[in-house]
């Protein structure tokens, strides 16, 4: 085949992938966004505060499921039957041994909470991670062959499935349970539907299939999975234990919800980007556009929604919980510069996953998450609002060494990231500060807040596109994203 024909196939199947990916997202957004409306209303602070304290401590054991070698198998440059089976079973035995140890240490984490409820909570969400080990390398190989459809499909069908149990549950008065079989029952089903839509099965392993490479590589991974899992957790943790578990409810249903455009959005393209960009780490000139082009579009369609759920806190907060979920508000604004920093965070993970650079991830993660720790612990005597503030202070101030570490001796500059993203930052604080002016005056003479709401996404989306437009080279950058959104909307069999 030409190269041409290979570029072509690859383009194709690419944005072909991201869309599939990006479409079954949308439909779990609806899906999630309907159901965190419902069980906001039903459920209690504490009934997610008891679900957060001990998913801080699940986290951490679940890195070590498998060893890194699902991301292992999407961006290795070829894979052979037998190094999946190995694979396979190498998490199989993983997620076995770390099933046990949470359920081992459930009753030590119930007594240093002093909430004894904790310990079946845990010992039941050890068996969601069985279930959802026995999909992951399934997973994987979907993910690795860019059939991104069936793997959103899965994972939507999965989730569609859970959240209705959920809400019967908790509808039924069983509170926290209804989360907790959420999780299970959606690692079940996504499992199952992974084997059903994957062919491959696995063998019997076998010793020399060559594997021994790709666990290296998932061994450092998992090391600076670990240490970031230890930043997306320590918050969680720690304010359970200092301020209880209404107080980690609040929290983290604040930052979900500020999180959810970034999650929306990253996810679904990360899928995609990581196993495509894998495909051209040998081919600098490509990867860096590929690269640039995706780190914009996340940047142009997520820097706004983050701005503008900032400047509608207390109307959104109080249209998706509720109005006993406003003392969430503070930490919800405090959050935002955070919000805004991992929106980009796709930034690094397309450079080091890719290239296969897990060694500087985890050097760099070595360093930042002990500062990110310390902010932390700094922050707690003044409660969820304290930890906010200095999460967001050192995500901001940290956020310019982590980049230029990352793109040292990569093929994108750190130059090159600040002109891709640079306009969506600047066009999204400028709207954003002047949709505060006429937000603050409108509040005065409109009481329903589901109008403001209307008001200010429509108005916040007018005043984006004008202001990023008339910022230098704004026109070509836009007609060149409205391009890349019609490549993604265009019909499978269409030609390009």
């Amino acid at each position: 085949m030409s190269a041409v024909g290979v570029s072509s196939d690859f383009k194709r199947r690419s944005i072909l992938g991201v869309a599939h990916a990006m479409t079954g997202r949308l439909f779990q957004v609806v899906l999630n966004f309907a159901s965190i409306v419902i069980l906001a209303r039903i459920l209690s602070p504490a009934d997610f505060g008891i679900i957060a304290t001990v998913s801080a401590f699940i986290a951490l054991l679940i890195v070590f499921r498998d060893a890194g070698l699902t991301m292992a198998a999407v961006r290795s440059a070829e894979l052979t039957p037998q190094q999946s089976t190995n694979m396979f079973w190498i998490t199989l035995a993983l997620s076995g041994l770390v099933a046990l140890g949470i359920a081992a240490l459930a009753p030590v984490i119930a007594g240093i909470y002093g909430q004894p409820k904790l310990t079946a909570v845990m010992q039941v969400l050890a068996v969601a991670g069985i279930l959802e080990g026995l999909g992951l390398q399934h997973g994987a190989l979907l993910r690795r062959e860019l059939r991104l459809g069936a793997h959103a499909m899965a994972s939507a069908i999965a989730e569609s499935i859970a959240i209705g149990l959920a809400i019967a549950i908790a509808l039924h008065g069983y509170g926290y349970w209804a989360l907790v079989m959420k999780m299970v029952v959606s690692a079940a089903i996504n499992s199952a539907l992974l084997w059903i839509l994957c062919k491959w099965r696995p063998g019997r392993p076998r010793r020399n299939s060559g594997v021994m490479p790709l666990v290296r590589f998932g061994g450092q991974l998992t090391l600076a999975q670990l240490l970031w899992t230890v930043l997306r957790k320590v918050d969680d943790a720690l304010i359970g234990w200092a301020w209880g578990v209404t107080a980690v409810g609040y929290y983290t249903r604040a930052y979900g919800l500020l999180l959810l455009p970034t999650q929306q959005l990253t996810t679904p393209l990360a899928i995609a980007a990581i196993p495509a960009l894998s495909r051209l780490q040998n081919d600098p000139e490509r990867f860096r556009r590929y690269y640039l082009r995706g780190i914009e579009f996340v940047t142009f369609l997520g820097f706004p929604l983050v701005v503008l759920l900032f400047v509608v806190a207390e109307d959104f907060v109080t249209f998706v919980f509720g109005a006993k979920w406003l003392p969430s508000v503070p930490v919800f604004r405090a959050l935002g510069p955070a919000a805004l920093i991992e929106m980009t965070s796709a930034a690094a993970t397309w450079i080091y996953t890719p290239l296969g650079r897990s060694d500087k991830e985890l050097k760099m993660a070595a360093v930042y998450v002990p500062l990110f720790v310390v902010g932390v612990i700094c922050g707690l005597p003044w409660g969820a609002i304290g930890v906010a503030c200095a999460i967001s202070i050192v995500r901001v101030l940290a956020q310019p060494f982590n980049l230029a570490y990352c793109y040292r001796n990569s093929p994108v500059t750190l130059q090159q990231y600040y002109a891709a993203t640079g306009r969506p930052f600047i066009a999204a604080l400028l709207s954003g500060a002047l949709l505060w002016l006429l937000y603050r005056a409108m509040e005065d003479h409109v009481s329903r807040e589901v109008v403001r709401l209307a008001f200010g996404a429509t108005t916040m989306a007018v005043l984006y596109l004008i202001t990023f437009a008339l910022l230098r080279g704004g026109r070509k950058s836009l007609a060149e994203l409205v391009a890349t959104a019609r490549e993604l909307l265009r019909p499978r069999g269409a030609k390009s």
